[in-house]
Formats: structure tokens, C-alpha cells, sequence
């Protein structure tokens, strides 16, 4: 493996999961279940731009309490939002570039971390789109502790339990809310918007 001789080079990339290493598309199996267009619209509404989605990938409230805001949201849709929560595992999809990507940045010596805002029940329901996990030195799902990001505390969690100097880690993330979080807490940071632009910056900071 690679040594890092220069102190102040980074050492560590820490990536977000969800539209970064997989992709998250609500509308996927929305159109696939559900032909009236309204309709979809209505449910993407009352599940996935619920803030009660943000409160299962916290991981504190048990599921039948975010069963039931999501369909208070639309009362009339029970059926139907209870349905569409049952599709929610087919929003994620490996992108073909992960697992290389990992790959490469582990060959030459880089530590590789994942922290992402996830549920527990998404987890379980999409571990074969996960598989690159395999891969990492370490993951923090929201769920599993009970914060999600842009909360400092999160940031600071990962930094204590993978023994991680934020002055030599750099984090990428699709959100510019956590991006401008990370940043606050001393990473560097790359705000994804695909990966051919994210490669490029995550190779200039390297390089240093």
C-alpha cells in the first residue's frame, strides 16, 4: 500500500451515499406502480418530500409512527401511500462507476469512508445496491445513531469513531446544506454533481 509521507496531505475521502455512490430516484417506481401522473405527483408529495422521510433515515421513531404522518399528509391516499413505501427499495441503483472508484482510491492508500443519512429499513431492503460497503474502511448511517446531516454532531460522530482528522479528509456530498456543514467542521469538501466533475476536483485535491 502507498505511504503518505507529507503530514498535511489528505488522507481520508469521505462519501455520501445517496446520489453519489447510488443512485435515488422517488419517481422510478412511482411511474412504474402508478399510471395517473397526478396521482404520482401526490404520492411523491406525502412520502419521499415528507419530512417525516428526513425522520425515518434519523432512525428514532418506530415505523408505524412514520407510516402515519405520511399518510396524514393525504388522508384520502392511505392505501396507496402505504403501497408506494412498499416500493421505495426500487429508488436505488448502483451506478456503474462505484465500486471501481473505491477500488482505485483504496490502491493507492487513501482510507474510504461512507456517511450517509439512511433508514434502517431502506438498508435492509437494498443491500445488493450497497454492495460496494464491502469495500470501505467504515460507514455511518444516520439510523444507526440517531443524527442526520447537516447536524455538526454527525460530523464529529465520524470523526471519533474512525479516528479521522477532518484537516486531511475531504467529503463529498450532493447536498449543499451538508457540504457547507462539513466544511464548517474542517473538511474538505466536494458538493456533487456527477461524477466526472467530482473525480476531477477529488483529483486536484490529492494532488496537493
Amino acid at each position: 500500500m502507498p505511504e503518505k509521507n507529507n503530514p498535511s496531505m489528505i488522507d481520508t475521502v469521505v462519501f455520501d451515499i445517496g446520489r453519489v455512490l447510488v443512485d435515488f430516484q422517488p419517481d422510478i417506481p412511482l411511474e412504474r406502480h402508478f399510471s395517473d401522473p397526478g396521482l404520482q405527483r401526490r404520492l411523491k408529495k406525502a412520502v419521499y418530500d415528507n419530512p417525516a422521510w428526513a425522520e425515518a433515515d434519523r432512525g428514532i421513531l418506530p415505523e408505524n409512527e412514520i407510516l402515519k404522518r405520511f399518510i396524514a399528509a393525504d388522508p384520502e391516499l392511505e392505501t396507496e401511500i402505504l403501497a408506494a413505501y412498499g416500493y421505495s427499495r426500487e429508488t436505488i441503483r448502483l451506478f456503474p462507476y462505484t465500486e471501481d472508484w473505491i477500488r482505485s482510491l483504496k490502491a493507492r492508500g487513501y482510507r474510504v469512508f461512507c456517511l450517509s443519512n439512511y433508514s434502517r429499513r431502506l438498508r435492509e431492503e437494498t443491500s445488493e445496491e450497497l454492495r460496494f460497503l464491502s469495500l470501505v474502511d467504515g460507514v455511518l448511517f444516520s439510523y444507526a445513531c440517531g443524527l442526520i446531516k447537516p447536524d455538526p454532531a454527525i460530523y464529529q460522530l465520524l470523526f471519533r469513531q474512525f479516528s479521522i482528522t477532518p484537516e486531511k479528509a475531504v467529503f463529498l456530498d450532493d447536498n449543499a446544506d451538508n457540504i457547507k456543514a462539513a466544511g464548517e467542521q474542517g473538511l474538505h469538501t466536494i458538493l456533487f454533481t456527477g461524477y466526472g466533475d467530482a473525480q476531477e476536483k477529488l483529483e486536484t485535491l490529492l494532488a496537493f
